[in-house]
């Protein structure tokens, strides 16, 4: 049911925190204040009652009205774990899962809170999204809202909230604001992961430097997600835009991860007309997203105030029947568990044993091998020189990814005149590469043939070097 009140978003960010006011509009919202309110020096969320009176100041200077809110955390204050559910648990999810919590997090029950959010509809397997806030943070966030004179309705993921409603099933949703990045993905099969990526904070970063972490960091990502029915060429890259990305960053991020991108900065159903074109409507989309679900009268995708692991009321009944049916399905549940626990165990079991006699044959196969390999080694004690010239510049090589390879020549396999060629992300990496093998004692005559960019966007540079290798380590 839409609201009739107007409700106030906060954004918690770091040392700031982004504050919208929605109205309802025609089954969505009007966006009818916006402003950024930075912590005074020596203020924080660990003080939150000063913090709460700075920020009932800041509410009133900038006339916002709302006396309800809903705040949403950053992604690096929460921990988010996919759970899959045992076949045919139907109703009884936060049972099953709140079992999964007093198991798993049995030490930190006291300083944590759990939601879930429930699986699409439609998804292949049945799974939910476990998300743990600290207790302290939550208690701290519900007091400065008392202390600005604020009603919190809930307190949510700003990441989850902009994803929620605005997103396709299978998309990697990006949060990119002025203090870091977050990333909530989902796999073909209904599996969501949501974590803070390291990239430094954009201000005082240099952009060049600052995408290419990002790109490092959202690659890795990439590349251990499993692949669609389709192949992962279907796969969208959703960036929310709150720190005033331009379209020339979102098509360098769509070539280089080999992904179609978006750029979104203001959620579907709210109207931005009442900001006017300043600030920008993009700074202010995560807090109107966690404040959207409440003046349409939705669930927040998960609720750190009203969980739904939280206990249910008490009925009417007895005390002793209560009890008798809550032991009762405490322990059909805990049998239900263990036996598909077990079952799954017992399928793997036999799996593996499946796997092993069939590769048997190849084991004794391998046994031969390696007995004619040792006894072979008597006859040739050295490895190939041109494998361990290989061997020394792979090593030359550093393991982020910013330098590779594409041609490895030897000229002359007698004297070991070695030219390669490659492509790197900068001109710093080819010289790092570069020093390296002038810095191994046995690569001799190093020199560089050229150093110039490659690609049609010049984010790449391609190069060549020539050296002698011989000698003894």
């Amino acid at each position: 049911m839409l609201s009739k009140r107007r409700i106030l978003g906060l954004a918690v960010e770091g040392r700031s925190l982004t504050a919208v006011e929605l109205a309802p509009l025609n089954g969505g919202a009007e966006a009818t204040r916006a402003a950024e309110f930075v912590f005074p020096d020596g203020l924080g969320l660990h003080d939150p009652a000063r913090l709460g009176k700075a920020l009932r100041q800041f509410l009133k200077d900038h006339k916002f009205v709302a006396s309800h809110c809903v705040v949403g955390l950053e992604a690096r204050s929460l921990t988010a774990r996919n759970k899959a559910l045992p076949p045919g648990v139907g109703g009884e999810v936060r049972q099953v899962l709140a079992l999964a919590v007093e198991r798993e997090f049995a030490s930190d029950l006291k300083d944590l809170v759990f939601d879930y959010a429930p699986a699409r509809k439609g998804s292949e397997t049945a799974s939910a999204l476990l998300v743990a806030a600290p207790r302290v943070a939550v208690e701290q966030v519900t007091a400065m809202t008392q202390a600005a004179g604020l009603r919190a309705e809930g307190i949510t993921s700003s990441t989850m909230a902009l994803a929620a409603g605005n997103a396709e099933p299978g998309c990697l949703v990006l949060r990119v604001f002025g203090g870091g990045a977050e990333l909530l993905t989902e796999s073909a099969t209904g599996t969501r992961t949501m974590r803070p990526l390291p990239v430094p904070a954009m201000d005082g970063t240099p952009a060049n430097e600052w995408l290419d972490r990002l790109v490092a960091e959202l690659r890795r990502v990439v590349m251990l997600l499993p692949a669609g029915e389709s192949g992962d060429h279907e796969r969208q890259l959703v960036i929310w835009n709150e720190a005033g990305l331009d379209e020339r960053t979102r098509d360098v991020l769509a070539e280089r991860l080999g992904l179609t991108a978006r750029l979104e900065s203001v959620p579907r159903g709210v109207h931005t007309n009442g900001l006017g074109t300043s600030p920008p409507p993009g700074q202010f989309c995560a807090a109107s997203a966690v404040a959207l679900a409440a003046v349409r009268g939705h669930d927040l995708p998960v609720d750190f105030l009203h969980s739904r692991l939280s206990p249910t009321a008490k009925s009417a009944l007895r005390r002793q029947v209560v009890w008798a049916a809550a032991l009762v399905s405490v322990v059909v549940l805990a049998g239900a568990f263990l036996v598909w626990d077990w079952q799954s165990d017992r399928a793997a079991v036999a799996d593996m044993q499946a796997r092993i006699s069939q590769l048997e044959p190849a084991k004794t196969e391998a046994e031969k091998v390696i007995r004619r390999t040792k006894l072979a080694l008597t006859w040739y004690d050295r490895r190939p020189e041109f494998l361990e010239c290989v061997k020394q510049v792979t090593m030359a090589f550093p393991p982020d990814g910013r330098i590779w390879a594409t041609r490895v020549t030897i000229q002359d396999p007698d004297e070991m005149n070695v030219v390669l060629a490659g492509k790197a992300v900068s001109e710093a990496a080819v010289l790092d590469v570069l020093d390296r093998i002038k810095a191994n004692p046995r690569m001799s005559q190093v020199k560089s043939l050229y150093l110039r960019e490659a690609g049609r966007d010049g984010r790449e540079v391609a190069f060549a070097m020539e050296f002698s290798f011989g000698g003894s380590d």
